[in-house]
């Protein structure tokens, strides 16, 4: 027996309430992700599959951020003679500034104050300039150990700070 044919108003009625259904299931969903999403942002929610976190962690006491580039493309390094040193001990190596301190003046630099500090390296050594001292600071670098670290602060000044940490094993033989 065929069917008997529907009144256009019951189409227009099944078609709203088939679309009132699905625009329901998909306004439900989205609530539901984005409960989940928030959730897991604010981290007060875990998620498995997801194992990392969605911030930058704090950076340590030992995290000196990368490594800078010279002042520009065409840099051209100052001489040892023209570039202010200061050596610090960050070690418990008893005379490691002396020592490194000569050795630096020896190689021409200009070497202003040799002393001991209480900063926490635990490197070999690090050599610290404000951005005024970037190429001096890199042309101190090539007298260092390979595993040196260069990092800029925000001082005013060219003078390059050279400091000693827990790993030291000596500077770059000359």
């Amino acid at each position: 027996m065929p069917r008997k044919p529907r009144s256009a108003l019951a189409v227009k009625r099944h078609v709203f309430i088939r679309q009132v259904a699905i625009f329901g299931v998909i306004a439900a969903v989205l609530a539901v992700v984005g409960v989940v999403a928030a959730g897991a942002y604010t981290g007060r929610l875990t998620i498995g599959f997801i194992s990392h976190p969605f911030s930058s962690p704090t950076p340590s006491a030992t995290d000196y951020g990368p490594t800078p580039c010279p002042a520009s493309d065409d840099a051209k390094y100052p001489a040892n003679a023209k570039i202010t040193v200061r050596v610090l001990n960050a070690s418990t190596i008893t005379g490691a500034a002396g020592s490194v301190g000569q050795t630096l003046q020896a190689r021409g630099f200009k070497v202003d104050s040799v002393a001991s500090i209480s900063e926490d390296f635990q490197g070999s050594i690090l050599v610290r300039a404000g951005y005024k001292g970037i190429d001096a600071a890199y042309m101190v670098l090539t007298h260092m150990p390979d595993d040196a670290k260069l990092t800029v602060d925000d001082r005013d000044t060219s003078v390059v700070d050279v400091i000693i940490g827990a790993k030291y094993n000596g500077i770059r033989p000359a």
